[in-house]
C-alpha cells in the first residue's frame, strides 16, 4: 500500500512541477514526452541523423531560441543566429560549465582549470593565462618563429613520402602541437613518441565523451562507482589519471630547474607566481588541471582545422593556384613568412577564414545554467539547463552568406569581407570566447604559406570531395583525410 502512496505522490509532484514550469513562459519548441524527452532527440538517436540539420529545421519553425527536453526531462535550450548568440554570450548566467558530471570530472570535481571550471575562479585562471603568456613574449612574433621551424621540418617529412597518399592530419599533428608544447613547457615530441601518441589518443577520447549532451551520471553520480571498465565514466577517469601523471611529472621537472626571475614557459611562470603567496586561487592542483586543458585544446583544434585547410586547398586547385600567386608576389619562395606578411596576403587570410566558416569546427558550444533559473529575452530558462550555442547556424546563415554551402574565400575580401568576418563565430562569443584566436590564425597562416611555398597539394585519384558534415565529435573531422604532397 505504501508503495502506491509514494508512487502517487511522485506523480503528483511531477505533474505539479511541470504545470508550474510551463506557466513561466519557456522558449518555444517541439512536444516533449514526459521523462523520455523530445521526440526530435529520440528520432535523432534512432536514425543517426544530423544535429545541425535538425536544429536548422526547428529554427525555421520556432525561431532563434528553442526549448527541448532530453532523457529524464533534462532541459536543453539552443540559441541560434548571430545577434541572439552575441547577446547570450555576454550573459554570464548562461555561460556556466559545472552542471554535467563529465565536466565536473574534467575539472577534478573542484572547479579547477579553465575549460570546465566556472565562476570567479575560472575568470582568474583565464585572466592569468592570457596575461602571463603575453608577458613571456608568446605573442604573434614568438609563435611565428616557432611555427616556421616546425613547418620546415614537416615539409621535409612530407617530401620523403615521394608522392604517396598521406593522412595529412596525422602527419602534421606533431608539428603544430609542438608549438603549443614549447609555449607551455619548453618541450618537443617526436610524432612516434609513445607518450605523445597516448596524449593524443586520450585527448580524442576526452573530446568524444565531452560531446555527449547528457549522461546517466548527471542524474545519479553514484552510478560511476559501479560502472563497468568500458563505461564512459571509467574511461574518462583513466584518461584524467594519465593526464594527471604526465602533468605532475612536468611540474616536478620544472620545480627542480626553475629560475623564478627568468621563467622559460607557462609552467615556470605559474610556479613563480604561486611561490609569492599573493594569489590565493593558485595551486599545483589547479596548474595540473589547467595544463591538461591547454594541452588538449592545443592538440585537437589546430591540427584538425589545419587538416581541413590543406584538404580543401587540394580539392580546389584554382584556389590553391591563386594563393600560390599571391605568396610568390608578396613573399616569394626563398624566405619564410614574417609577421607583416599576414596583412599583405589578403587572399590567403580569406581562405583561412572561409575554412573556419565552412567547416564550423565546433558546431555547438556547450554551456549550462548552474546557479539558479534565469531569463533571456523574456523567456524562462530553468536551473540546470544545458545551453547549446548553434555556431553552425551562424556560420551557415543564408541571409548573411548567400551561398553558405559553397566554399568561396572571395566573400571575405574587401570592405564587405571585413564586415562578414564579424559573423564567423568559430571561436564563440563573450567571456567564454576562445583566448587563442590570434595564435590560431598566425599558426595556420605560417603553416599554409610554408607548405605552399614548397609543395603542390593534390587529392588521391578517385577521392571524394570533402563534406562539412564530417564525423561529429566535439569537432567536425574530415571525411577523407588523405592527400598527396608533390614538390613544387
Amino acid at each position: 500500500m505504501w508503495l502506491k502512496v509514494v508512487a502517487a505522490c511522485l506523480v503528483l509532484w511531477y505533474v505539479l512541477k511541470r504545470f508550474l514550469e510551463y506557466r513561466k513562459n519557456l522558449p518555444p519548441g517541439p512536444f516533449n514526452i514526459p521523462l523520455l524527452g523530445s521526440w526530435e532527440f529520440l528520432r535523432l538517436w534512432w536514425t543517426g541523423g544530423s544535429l545541425t540539420e535538425m536544429y536548422a529545421r526547428l529554427g525555421d519553425k520556432y525561431g532563434p531560441i528553442i526549448f527541448m527536453r532530453h532523457v529524464l526531462d533534462a532541459p536543453i535550450v539552443t540559441i541560434r543566429q548571430y545577434d541572439t548568440l552575441k547577446e547570450s554570450g555576454k550573459d554570464i548566467r548562461l555561460n556556466g560549465s559545472t552542471v554535467p558530471y563529465f565536466f565536473r570530472l574534467m575539472s577534478d570535481f573542484n572547479n579547477r582549470g579553465m575549460s570546465f571550471s566556472d565562476g570567479p575562479k575560472w575568470h582568474l585562471n583565464k585572466k592569468f593565462a592570457i596575461a602571463t603568456l603575453g608577458k613571456l613574449g608568446f605573442n604573434k612574433q614568438r609563435v611565428m618563429t616557432m611555427a616556421t621551424n616546425d613547418c620546415s621540418s614537416a615539409v621535409d617529412k612530407l617530401l620523403m613520402k615521394k608522392g604517396q597518399p598521406v593522412n595529412i592530419e596525422h602527419e602534421l599533428f606533431g608539428a603544430i602541437t609542438n608549438v603549443v608544447m614549447q609555449v607551455l613547457m619548453s618541450r618537443q615530441f617526436d610524432i612516434d613518441d609513445p607518450v605523445f601518441k597516448q596524449l593524443r589518443e586520450d585527448g580524442v577520447t576526452l573530446f568524444g565523451i565531452a560531446a555527449k549532451l547528457k549522461s546517466p551520471y548527471d542524474f545519479a553520480p553514484w552510478l560511476a562507482y559501479i560502472a563497468g571498465e568500458n563505461s564512459d565514466a571509467r574511461r574518462l577517469r583513466r584518461v584524467m589519471d594519465r593526464f594527471a601523471a604526465f602533468c605532475n611529472q612536468v611540474i616536478e621537472e620544472h620545480e627542480a630547474t626553475i629560475c623564478p626571475e627568468e621563467p622559460r614557459d607557462y609552467v615556470d611562470a605559474y610556479l613563480a607566481s604561486m611561490a609569492t603567496g599573493k594569489v590565493s586561487h593558485m595551486s599545483k592542483e589547479d596548474l595540473r588541471v589547467g595544463l591538461k586543458d591547454m594541452i588538449v585544446g592545443g592538440m585537437e583544434g589546430p591540427s584538425v582545422i589545419l587538416g581541413w585547410l590543406l584538404l580543401l586547398t587540394a580539392e580546389h586547385q584554382e584556389i590553391q593556384a591563386r594563393m600560390v600567386a599571391e605568396i610568390e608576389e608578396v613573399i616569394g619562395f626563398d624566405r619564410s613568412a614574417v609577421l607583416d606578411d599576414e596583412a599583405r596576403c589578403p587572399y590567403v587570410r580569406a581562405v583561412i577564414v572561409e575554412t573556419m566558416r565552412y567547416v564550423a569546427l565546433t558546431p555547438f558550444h556547450r554551456h549550462s545554467v548552474p546557479h539558479g533559473a534565469t531569463t533571456f529575452r523574456g523567456y524562462y530558462i530553468p536551473n540546470g539547463s544545458i545551453i547549446l550555442e548553434d555556431v553552425h547556424s551562424c556560420n551557415h546563415d543564408p541571409a548573411v552568406f548567400g551561398d553558405p554551402e559553397t566554399f568561396r574565400p572571395e566573400r571575405f575580401l574587401g570592405e564587405r569581407g571585413e564586415q562578414l568576418r564579424k559573423h564567423e563565430a568559430t571561436f564563440g562569443f563573450g567571456p567564454r570566447m576562445c583566448p587563442a584566436i590570434a595564435y590560431s590564425y598566425t599558426v595556420l597562416f605560417i603553416f599554409l604559406v610554408g607548405l605552399l611555398q614548397r609543395l603542390k597539394l593534390v587529392l588521391p585519384e578517385g577521392a571524394e570531395p570533402q563534406s562539412n558534415r564530417g564525423a561529429y565529435n566535439v569537432g567536425v573531422r574530415p571525411t577523407q583525410p588523405l592527400l598527396i604532397a608533390l614538390p613544387r
